[in-house]
C-alpha cells in the first residue's frame, strides 16, 4: 500500500503515524506502506465513486474488501468513512 503526500508537512504526518504504529507493538512486522509524491491525480467517472458499498454482494468486494474493511472498522472506527459500515 501507498500513501500519497502533497506537501512536505502530510509526508510528516503520514511518516509519524507510520512511525507510531511501528513502535506501538501491535503488529509482528514493520508497516509496509511506503510515502509517495502525488504527482498527477484524475477524478475517476461517475460509476467508479464509492463503489464498494453499492457492490457489497460483488464476489471480489464480498471475500476480500468486506473482511478488510470490518478488521479496520473494529480496529479504528473513529477513521472509516460514512457509508462504509455494514451495520449502518
Amino acid at each position: 500500500s501507498a500513501v500519497f503526500y502533497q506537501n512536505e508537512e502530510e509526508k510528516q504526518l503520514a511518516q509519524a503515524y507510520i512511525d507510531k504504529l511501528n513502535a506501538s507493538g501491535k503488529y509482528d512486522k514493520p508497516i509496509a506502506t511506503t510515502l509517495e509524491p502525488l504527482g498527477v491525480f484524475y477524478v475517476a467517472e461517475a460509476y467508479h465513486q464509492d463503489y464498494y458499498p453499492g457492490h457489497l454482494n460483488q464476489p471480489y468486494v464480498a471475500r476480500v474488501s468486506v473482511p478488510k474493511v470490518e478488521k479496520f472498522t473494529k480496529a479504528h472506527p473513529e477513521l472509516l468513512k460514512e457509508g462504509y459500515r455494514r451495520d449502518k
